[in-house]
């Protein structure tokens, strides 16, 4: 139903299985290759960067994160370290312990840094 829908973001969370059956799903690797070819932001944290972004060739090795069980997927482990990891409208988490700062990235981009801070302060975070 949603797939001539316009998305200013398509998000994917990780967790195992559900970043496998987001890889086996046809519908979602059309939406995802649209996405990137309008330059519209796509993001996915944990697992999902390598086992679907990977998997349907919108990552650059050496320009990702993801949780280290799953970055021997990508180019044989060509991942940054980093909690969260632009690459053009790429955004790629490592994992649950950088989902506040994966979501909170997202919405400086969506929004403003701005907003950002406003959300930092709603959840009681240290606002630089």
């Amino acid at each position: 139903d949603c797939m001539d829908e316009e998305f200013d973001l398509i998000v994917l969370p990780g967790g195992v299985p559900g970043a496998m059956n987001l890889r086996d799903s046809k519908e979602l690797e059309i939406l995802l290759k649209k996405q990137a070819g309008q330059k519209k932001y796509y993001a996915a944290i944990c697992a999902s960067p390598a086992v679907v972004l990977h998997h349907y060739g919108l990552v650059t090795p050496g320009k990702v994160t993801c949780h280290p069980g799953f970055s021997a997927g990508i180019d044989n482990g060509n991942v940054l370290q980093s909690a969260v990891v632009v690459d053009g409208y790429c955004i790629t988490g490592r994992g649950a312990g950088a989902a506040c700062d994966f979501a909170l990235h997202l919405v400086s981009l969506l929004y403003s840094e701005e907003k950002k801070k406003e959300v930092m302060q709603g959840l009681a975070l240290p606002v630089d």
